[in-house]
């Protein structure tokens, strides 16, 4: 107990449970005191939600006893993150005060939460280290993954005892239906054998997150149909009704080959010039997304639809607000022509279009020309289908070469204190006015509607 405590007591971040003191009790240890979780173990909170999340967690401590189970020591808070409790086991590195001996390494603990090596198959049992808690949380991952359809865990119908038989014949553990392969993938990498094959927790995070895609385009381009078309099956509403629009943004998971990714569906971009409210209310949405996105993983691609029959008068604005104002040029965009159901050949589009976007200086990564119409015609459903192939390799190529669009938002976009902000005033309003194309008083209601924090006197005066 006291050194549990003293590791505790070392560690502070948002997903530890904070240790809040000790009290006296009827026993020759202190009880410890930690914050309430009210959303309880990680086993109690996947029977009440229907969505699972995941977080990073970057501490320089081996846990050692890593499991979800009914005893767990994985937590929710009240915002639905988890957090970690029991350091019983921890080992915070080079600390040596705080090292465990062999005789507490090695108690009797449930092996199917345990590293061969912890266990002692093939040779005395080690100490745990990253990589065993790693191996633990392979079967974390796979408690998750297989929760809302089976309820496993790791080696089911079997004891302890018959788990250490099994992990001494190197029986590889049968994979549930429901697990699709890129998550089994993870796990089995958790998973192996050598403690030198398995990843690292930020290898693992890599693995498990999602990608954040974010669609874009004017009214009526069909945003909300390339994600039917994504999914396979429609989950975004759409509308042929010009005035009906997304109202705020929608996240979607889809999965290409196995790898997930969340793509959000935007509001449609009115013509600034005929509707000047409604532009100001997508960029303001725009905007607040990509706020939130750069506080979870980053933004690793934007999708822009353009309705194929006619490049819009005010795709360059856009575009340019986009791409340069509020991405500063560092997410990547792809372009996207739809509505094309009514070519012989779809890319004839891009191939015609090319040097207008040329001249415009529009830079893009891929295209893909397609339908995202799904009418039930052969002729227009093989288009729909060869649309599926196009935009789901376009996502598969450019994930080889992401970066996660780390922006820094240094120049303006979240800068609430006007003395720490680098650009001048004449730069913002010049943005906004000669490369994007607004008016200035339109350009200082959008930076007004962007930037409440900043004092009207150190953006607009002279």
């Amino acid at each position: 107990m006291p050194r549990e405590l003293l590791v505790w007591l070392r560690l502070k971040h948002s997903t530890i449970v904070p240790l809040l003191g000790t009290a006296k009790v009827e026993s020759p240890f202190p009880a410890l005191i930690s914050q309430w979780m009210s959303s309880g173990t990680l086993y109690m909170y996947l029977e009440q939600v229907n969505a699972t999340d995941s977080t990073r967690i970057k501490l320089n401590i081996i846990h050692g006893d890593l499991h979800p189970a009914c005893t767990a020591n994985v937590l929710i808070d009240d915002s639905g993150n988890p957090r970690l409790t029991d350091f019983g086991l921890a080992t915070v590195a080079g600390d040596a005060e705080l090292q465990l001996s062999m005789t507490t390494a090695t108690r009797t603990l449930d092996s199917r939460w345990r590293a061969p090596e912890i266990v002692g198959i093939e040779r005395d049992p080690e100490k745990p280290s990253f990589k065993s808690d790693i191996y633990a949380l392979g079967g974390v991952m796979f408690f998750v993954r297989s929760w809302y359809h089976l309820g496993d865990v790791p080696w089911k119908e079997k004891s302890s005892v018959q788990i250490c038989i099994a992990l001494s014949q190197k029986v590889e553990h049968l994979r549930p239906d429901n697990i699709l392969d890129y998550h089994w993938t993870s796990i089995q990498k958790c998973w192996s054998w050598d403690p030198g094959n398995r990843p690292d927790a930020a290898e693992v995070i890599e693995y498990i997150t999602p990608k954040n895609i974010i669609i874009f385009g004017e009214r009526g381009a069909g945003k909300s149909s390339v994600i039917n078309l994504l999914a396979g099956r429609q989950v975004a509403e759409t509308s042929s009704d010009q005035n009906s629009l997304t109202l705020h943004y929608d996240a979607y998971g889809i999965t290409i080959d196995d790898v997930p990714y969340r793509v959000y569906d935007t509001t449609g971009f009115d013509d600034y010039r005929t509707n000047p409210s409604g532009f100001l209310y997508a960029i303001t949405n725009a905007h607040k997304l990509a706020k939130e996105l750069r506080e979870k993983g980053g933004v690793y691609l934007l999708l822009y639809c353009i309705k194929g029959d006619e490049i819009p008068s005010t795709f360059i604005t856009n575009y340019r607000l986009l791409y340069e104002f509020l991405f500063e040029e560092k997410v990547p965009v792809a372009l996207i022509a739809t509505h094309l159901e009514g070519e012989d050949n779809m890319d004839d589009w891009h191939a015609h279009n090319k040097e207008w976007f040329d001249r415009q200086a529009v830079k893009y990564v891929d295209h893909a020309c397609i339908t995202a119409a799904d009418n039930p015609d052969p002729k227009c459903r093989e288009k729909y289908e060869m649309s599926r192939t196009e935009v789901g390799k376009l996502i598969s190529r450019q994930a080889q070469h992401w970066n996660r669009g780390d922006w820094s938002y240094a120049r303006i976009v979240g800068a609430d204190d006007p003395s720490t902000w680098q650009a001048s005033k004449a730069d913002v309003l010049g943005v906004l006015t000669m490369r994007c194309g607004l008016g200035e008083s339109l350009a200082k209601v959008v930076i007004r509607n962007l930037y409440t924090n900043m004092t009207q006197r150190y953006i607009f005066s002279r």
